[in-house]
């Protein structure tokens, strides 16, 4: 199959209305032979399985490759998503992409913080669309996304080998960003102090394309844009931005006298940056900075 890949910036608030249901549940124990338990690992025979039953031993989160749609997209009182399809992983893809993840996602932060912050699944899947056809004639496809019970990762199928170095950036960005959604969800993180304060408040009408360095907010709000967004929106539209940019980069467009008119884009870089080298001992933009 051929992967639909859409530009850079994809609709940030189709994730803020399930964003506090990414909780993290009790973890489950792997299986033993016999048993009927929900997750059973490993799901196969390959090489990369026995990754996979480390990495849980380690984390106690499952790496899942054959689920359905009930593992990402339902909780007690049904489903939670309408038109969300996450489709398994062709397993031909999943050694490559989990080699990717480590060196983009789980290698780039200290021990600690993957010990606090890892969600309870991650679904390697070889496409997540949400399909609102029938309404706005769109279908919109993610490289990542945050769901239930954890995230998932949206290109593990025959287009991976084939992308290139930008698209390859922007989907560390994504990943990286649906994590820190998980985390905040869970309460494992809190916001820069002050974000809130610089940020746009919560169902704030007068934000529109044309005035968006006014307030200091990321093109990954317009893609596709229906309506008001939060301070949730705003930070974890940094997330990605700085996690897929470089440094050169994101200083030469954002930080710019020409787009950072009121300022407001360098004081939430900054601000983010600032806080989670000084209280989490990470440099987000060193992120943003590896090659692929």
């Amino acid at each position: 199959m051929h992967h639909k890949f859409l530009l850079k910036y994809y609709l940030l608030v189709l994730f803020m209305v399930g964003l506090f249901a990414c909780h993290k549940e009790e973890p489950l124990v792997v299986s033993k032979p016999g048993t009927n338990l929900l997750y059973s690992l490993p799901q196969g025979d390959h090489p990369y399985d026995n990754d996979i039953v480390q990495f849980y031993h380690k984390y106690n989160c499952f790496i899942l490759y054959k689920f359905d749609s009930v593992d990402y997209n339902y909780n007690m009182t049904g489903i939670v998503r309408s038109k969300l399809s996450i489709t398994p992983a062709d397993s031909n893809y999943i050694a490559q992409a989990l080699t990717f993840m480590h060196k983009n996602l789980f290698d780039v932060y200290p021990e600690s913080f993957l010990q606090k912050t890892m969600p309870f699944s991650i679904l390697l899947s070889s496409e997540i669309m949400i399909d609102t056809s029938q309404v706005f004639t769109q279908r919109y496809y993610f490289d990542a996304y945050c769901s239930q019970r954890g995230i998932s990762f949206g290109l593990v199928n025959d287009s991976f080998p084939e992308l290139t170095t930008q698209q390859l950036n922007q989907a560390r960005g994504w990943l990286n960003m649906v994590y820190w959604q998980a985390a905040l969800a869970n309460g494992h993180l809190s916001y820069p102090d002050g974000f809130t304060a610089l940020s746009v408040p919560n169902n704030q009408y007068d934000l529109v394309l044309a005035n968006q360095h006014k307030y200091g907010v990321l093109s990954s709000f317009f893609s596709h844009y229906f309506g008001p967004y939060d301070y949730t929106a705003d930070f974890l539209s940094y997330i990605i931005e700085i996690t897929s940019t470089d440094s050169t980069t994101f200083a030469n467009t954002w930080l710019t006298p020409q787009v950072d008119i009121n300022g407001l884009y360098k004081k939430k870089y900054e601000l983010i940056i600032n806080y989670y080298k000084t209280n989490y001992g990470i440099n987000l933009q060193a992120i943003g900075d590896l090659k692929n």
